[in-house]
C-alpha cells in the first residue's frame, strides 16, 4: 500500500470506496485497521506517505468490515481476496474505487487498485451473488472436517471414501465443456491435453462432452464400491457425478449446472484430478 501511494502522490487510502485485506482470520485484517488508524503510524519510511496511509474509524466500519467474508467461509487462503472482491462487486457502482491488498506468511504481497466501470451494470446478476453462495453452502460437522484434514496431511496419504451420487442428464443449452478420460490409466483431464501424464500409458484418450446446463433424467443405483470410490468408466458410460445435494433432494427434470470439482487424487503426493460435476442450479441468468 505504501508503494501504491508513492506511485500516486495525490492518492490517500481514505479515497477508496471499498478496502479489503487478506483474510486468514477476522483478527488479521482488524489488526491492520488498528495499525492504520493510529495517530502515529509505525510503518513506512516516508512521512508524507504515512499520512496518506491513515484511515478513520468511520472508514473501518463502512469500507472494510462489511467485506469480512472470512467470518462466513473460514480461512480460504489465497482465495480470500478474490472472494472479498467479488462480494464488493456485487454492491459496487460505476466510478467507485476498490483497494485490495493480498499477502501471505512471508510470501509476495501486492496492493491492487480497481476502478468500477459502467459495464458492471450489464454483468450484475449474471451469476449468483457471494451472499447467495453463502446461503447455499452445505455445512459439515467437525468430525467430517477432521477426516478431510487428516487425509491431506498424514503420510502416507490415504484415500478418503465418501458416497457419490451418479445420474444421467439431457442438455438444455448449446454450451458445453470437453474433458478427456484416459482409458489406459483411468485419469481424467480438464482442461483437455494431447497426451496422458503417465509416461508409459498407452491410452487411448477419449473425449467426452458435457453440457453446461442440463436436466436430470434419473439417478443411477451403484454397487457399494462404485459409490465410495471414483470410477472414470461412469463418465465414459454416460453418467455424471452430482455434488452439493443429497439424493432425497434430487428429482427427474431438475435443472442442473456444470461445475469443476476434485474427482479424485492418486499417489503419495496426491495428484489431484479435476473434472466436471453437476449441482442443482441456483444461478441467475
Amino acid at each position: 500500500m505504501e508503494e501504491l501511494l508513492r506511485r500516486h502522490p495525490n492518492l490517500k487510502l481514505s479515497d477508496f470506496d471499498y478496502i479489503t485485506f487478506h483474510q486468514p482470520s477476522g483478527y488479521m485484517p482488524l489488526k491492520v485497521c488498528k495499525s492504520l488508524a493510529q495517530p502515529n503510524i509505525e510503518i513506512g519510511c516516508d512521512p508524507e506517505v504515512r499520512d496518506r496511509l491513515r484511515i478513520t474509524q468511520d472508514d473501518i466500519e463502512r469500507k472494510i468490515k462489511p467485506w469480512f467474508t472470512v467470518l462466513e467461509t473460514g480461512n480460504t487462503y489465497a482465495a480470500s481476496t478474490p472472494i472479498a472482491i467479488a462480494n464488493i462487486l456485487d454492491h459496487a457502482k460505476p466510478g467507485e474505487r476498490i483497494l485490495a491488498t493480498s499477502y501471505g506468511s512471508g510470501a509476495y504481497t501486492i496492493a491492487t487498485w480497481l476502478r468500477v466501470e459502467d459495464a458492471i451494470r450489464d454483468r450484475a446478476r449474471s451469476v449468483s451473488t457471494v451472499e447467495e453462495y453463502f446461503a447455499h453452502r452445505k455445512e459439515i460437522d467437525f468430525k467430517t472436517y477432521l477426516a478431510y484434514y487428516e487425509e491431506r496431511i498424514r503420510p502416507p496419504r490415504k484415500r478418503l471414501a465418501y458416497p457419490r451420487i451418479v445420474g444421467e442428464v439431457e442438455p438444455t443449452g448449446i454450451e458445453s465443456v470437453d474433458t478427456l478420460v484416459c482409458v489406459g490409466c483411468q485419469r481424467v483431464y480438464y482442461p483437455v491435453r494431447n497426451k496422458c501424464l503417465e509416461y508409459d500409458c498407452k491410452g487411448p484418450l477419449e473425449k467426452i462432452t458435457f453440457p453446461k446446463k442440463a436436466k436430470l433424467k434419473k439417478l443411477r443405483e451403484l454397487p457399494p464400491r462404485q459409490q465410495r470410490y471414483f470410477d472414470s468408466n461412469i463418465l465414459r458410460e454416460g453418467g455424471i457425478f452430482i455434488v452439493d445435494a443429497s439424493p432425497h433432494e434430487l428429482r427427474p427434470g431438475m435443472e442442473l449446472e456444470l461445475v469443476i470439482r476434485r474427482l479424485d487424487y492418486e499417489g503419495s503426493e496426491g495428484l489431484i484430478m479435476y473434472g466436471p460435476c453437476y449441482r442443482p442450479q441456483f444461478r441467475y441468468h
